[in-house]
């Protein structure tokens, strides 16, 4: 089977940049490129392409996560078992904010910040 990389560098990149395309050329043919590359290669292209992940996936290990909640609230959240005071309420926020299990829509991993800019010398 044919991986989405191994399609995207055979069909586009080599050839756009082994011709010495323009840029507006090289968008041009990716375009072109990405509309009649096969069904699965375009579905694991959105995938990598689109971070957020359904509700029913999210990490249940107490790691955080940006969730999407319910009304387009973007919280960083974590599962932590429900309590006895709050039996419904599984996604909490640093701050002890819990949301009701049915309140996440998505979610997706927390990206890396980069390194801080290095101080002028």
């Amino acid at each position: 089977m044919t991986t989405a990389s191994d399609w995207w560098f055979r069909s586009w990149w080599h050839q756009a940049a082994r011709h010495g395309e323009s840029a507006t050329e090289a968008y041009a043919s990716m375009m072109e490129a990405l509309l009649s590359a096969p069904e699965s290669v375009r579905l694991e292209l959105a995938a990598l392409l689109n971070p957020w992940r359904t509700a029913e996936s999210a990490p249940k290990n107490g790691n955080d996560f940006q969730g999407l909640l319910l009304g387009d609230q973007q919280v960083v959240v974590f599962y932590d078992e429900p309590s006895a005071d709050a039996p419904s309420h599984c996604w909490h926020r640093a701050d002890g904010i819990a949301y009701h299990r049915d309140a996440l829509i998505a979610w997706a991993p927390l990206l890396p910040l980069p390194a801080p800019p290095l101080e002028e010398k």
